[in-house]
């Protein structure tokens, strides 16, 4: 469901942020069935010796919306419901199996919605912030639980900014913080008639 342009620039922002020394851990919140997570795994195993990935998803699919996700595209609207997205702890780790990545002394996986399971997460430093929740709920309880968590220097990337709830969530979140420093758009296929064409977003914790 990742397309090109957003998994190459998952890649980009992590090797960055390893070479760039921030410190601190890899967080993907919203896994899915563990594709994007395999390519940061892959990268973590090759380039560093003890940073963890964190995988956070509630292998029950989305939670419910709430009135600030409503989109006016019937597709998204149709995907975007309680339930939908719903892939299998084990089809987790089958992913990240299938291409020899599945190492637990350096993989933790948060299973539950993530007001119940980021909060209290056993999360220290984290160098790289990559949010994949949809909704407007999911990601201002990714961004509450951790931001304040985030390295100086570290990346938070935004994969559904085109969502109505998301996009929300990040403008609220950096005008209660203050938090100035440009998103930077990550562009897509125009035939793909996503909104302002592109879908995902990152930016740079400055302070």
């Amino acid at each position: 469901m990742v397309s090109m342009p957003r998994r190459i620039k998952t890649v980009q922002l992590l090797l960055a942020a390893l070479a760039l020394h921030v410190p601190g851990d890899v967080v993907e919140c919203g896994t899915n069935a563990g594709g994007t997570a395999a390519l940061q795994v892959s990268v973590l195993l090759r380039f560093s010796r003890s940073r963890l990935f964190f995988g956070a998803d509630s292998f029950q699919g989305l939670p419910a919306p709430t009135a600030y996700d409503a989109i006016a595209n019937p597709t998204a609207k149709a995907a975007w419901r309680r339930g939908t997205y719903s892939v299998s702890r084990g089809r987790f780790n089958h992913t990240l199996n299938s291409v020899n990545v599945h190492v637990p002394s350096r993989i933790r996986v948060l299973e539950g919605f993530f007001a119940d399971t980021l909060p209290a997460a056993p999360i220290g430093e984290i160098a790289f912030l990559r949010l994949d929740g949809d909704l407007y709920a999911s990601t201002m309880d990714a961004l509450n639980a951790l931001y304040e968590k985030v390295s100086i220097g570290g990346f938070i990337y935004v994969d559904d900014y085109a969502g109505a709830g998301c996009r929300r969530a990040i403008t609220e979140f950096r005008s209660a913080r203050g938090i100035a420093t440009p998103l930077v758009k990550i562009d897509e296929d125009p035939s793909r008639g996503l909104i302002d064409n592109f879908e995902a977003v990152w930016w740079q914790k400055e302070r």
